[in-house]
């Protein structure tokens, strides 16, 4: 190996919109005004706004290629808003991510809520003979539960946020309409023992007045 040759340096890539070798930074400092003006600006224009001959600045933009640079930079930024609006798309992506994680733990314990009334009732229909739920519920009971289980725990590439929450409402609307329909029956069911019972009353009250009608009122 020659240790006698000398170190060569690569020098730094510049971007054709920064300052280039052989550039002044008062000729610098006229790009960037003329970049400044936007993309619809012609030379006349920026001629008029500095008060500068339209010649002098025709020569100064071939001599330093403006119109190819000013190109570039346009585009660098328009790669610069495409990669801040994906990492929006992303950071937002990552977002309902968390809220969809966040729906099937709310999913779960709704199932296990439900679960939970369904054990409830049906251990009350074994130790007690007049359970507060009718024995025809307990199965429905149990579905309603076993389907939002079911569909918490499916993975999440199953289904997208809205179906997820669609299910979701249709369990929770199956369990609502089955206990509606449970507590329903169960107010008609002691309404009718109820009335049966004061009907029951009346008819014992009128049989007793027959046989000890009230004494006459005095009329003294």
């Amino acid at each position: 190996m020659n240790t006698s040759d000398p170190i060569q340096t690569v020098p730094p890539v510049r971007e054709l919109w920064e300052q280039q070798p052989g550039e002044s930074e008062l000729n610098f400092s006229l790009f960037r005004q003329y970049l400044d003006l936007g993309p619809g600006a012609t030379l006349k224009e920026f001629a008029d706004q500095t008060q500068r001959a339209f010649s002098a600045v025709r020569q100064l933009s071939s001599g330093h290629r403006w119109l190819e640079r000013a190109a570039a930079w346009r585009q660098h930024l328009a790669q610069v808003q495409y990669a801040a609006a994906e990492q929006v798309v992303q950071d937002q992506a990552a977002f309902w991510a968390a809220q969809l994680r966040l729906v099937r733990q709310l999913e779960w314990e709704n199932a296990q809520i439900i679960n939970n009334a369904f054990q409830a009732a049906a251990l009350e229909f074994l130790n007690k003979p007049d359970p507060k739920f009718p024995l025809y519920a307990l199965p429905r009971l149990s579905e309603a539960a076993s389907k939002l289980m079911r569909r918490a725990a499916e993975p999440a590439s199953s289904l997208d946020g809205a179906a997820r929450n669609r299910n979701a409402d249709l369990a929770l609307v199956e369990f609502q309409k089955m206990a509606g329909v449970v507590y329903a029956e169960k107010a008609a069911e002691l309404a009718a023992r109820e009335a049966s019972a004061n009907q029951i009353n009346s008819s014992g009250n009128s049989a007793d007045s027959a046989l000890h009608p009230l004494p006459p009122v005095s009329t003294n």
